[in-house]
């Protein structure tokens, strides 16, 4: 059996998690022997450096190009500049709106590996792109609608931080493929958190669910509750965006040694979807209980499409909306 038709048996025989939102968990999902292969290509398994600097050089070598991505710097220049500076604003350097900028404590930088790159890694990319592919992950979301597939090989550097979020409403499905070199990853402090608000915001549930012309935003930390991190290597995780599908990342670890590396992708619809804006500040109900989230934040991060009042959104919660059960 080929490398595609045994990932393809994988994912349409494996069974939806449904804490805390429904979702594909599939451990082991490539074969042993493949993911050694992977884990240690040279375009992988990068040599151990001493600085920024060095880090930096060996990616380029490597086949490696800055990528634009939320939660990371938009240069190394810049990104090191943060590195080197230990700075805690980062909100002139950060890809991302303003909401987004105010919401995260630091700033990673994101690489891709490039296709000119003739890695095992990268062939794995291309199965993902193939037809037969897409049409596995279409079939088990459901999406009948036309779409746009973008998958690439990652790293991650130190700080790369993304407030949790349930995705927007453009995104069709969500994918990531854990494909760490160190054989300590589990235990490192860089994986991505499955997430659930926490009972005094469970009302946005329902504001998302009720009102799909505002757009979904990133909220603090503090309004959400981690169920449990995707820790082990080799596992990938799949689901399809929606109002409950809260997930974050907050990397604090050495990157000189060993980088956060995914298989990760993205499909979106190719249908245009016209929403207003709308910020975690635009929702909060408790902000004279959450001064110190506002307060830190350096600008006014309301949008100025949203048109509800804390007032009628409140009443429009408590008399028109019911609470939603989260499966």
């Amino acid at each position: 059996m080929s490398l595609l038709n045994e990932l393809l048996v994988k994912i349409n025989d494996a069974e939806f998690v449904l804490e805390p939102f429904p979702h594909l968990h599939i451990q082991n999902f490539l074969p042993a022997a493949v993911f050694q292969q992977i884990a240690c290509d040279p375009a992988i398994l990068l040599n151990p450096v001493s600085s920024l600097d060095d880090l930096h050089l060996e990616l380029i070598d490597k086949c490696w190009k800055i990528q634009r991505h939320p939660g990371c710097a938009l240069s190394f220049h810049e990104y090191s500049q943060l590195r080197r500076q230990k700075l805690k604003d980062t909100s002139s350097q950060l890809c991302g709106d303003k909401s987004q900028k105010a919401l995260c404590e630091g700033a990673g930088l994101a690489y891709r590996l490039s296709s000119e790159s003739r890695s095992l890694a990268q062939q794995l990319v291309e199965i993902f792109n193939s037809s037969l592919m897409r049409s596995c992950l279409l079939e088990k979301f459901n999406i009948d609608e036309p779409c746009a597939f973008d998958t690439g090989i990652q790293k991650y550097l130190d700080c790369y931080e993304i407030s949790p979020h349930p995705d927007v409403r453009e995104k069709a499905l969500t994918f990531m493929l854990n494909l760490n070199t160190s054989e300590f990853s589990s235990e490192a402090n860089y994986h991505t958190h499955f997430m659930r608000f926490i009972p005094q915001y469970e009302y946005i549930y329902s504001f998302w669910e009720q009102c799909p012309e505002y757009q979904r935003c990133w909220v603090p930390w503090e309004w959400c509750q981690t169920i449990f991190r995707q820790t082990n290597n080799n596992t990938i995780s799949i689901f399809r965006p929606s109002s409950f599908t809260l997930h974050g990342v907050k990397a604090d670890y050495d990157d000189f040694v060993s980088q956060r590396t995914q298989l990760y992708g993205n499909i979106w619809f190719k249908e245009k979807k016209h929403v207003f804006d709308s910020t975690f500040m635009d929702i909060d109900l408790h902000a004279e209980n959450n001064l110190s989230i506002h307060e830190t934040s350096q600008e006014n991060v309301h949008s100025d499409s949203f048109s509800f009042s804390k007032l009628s959104l409140s009443r429009l919660l408590k008399s028109g909306l019911r609470r939603f059960d989260i499966q």
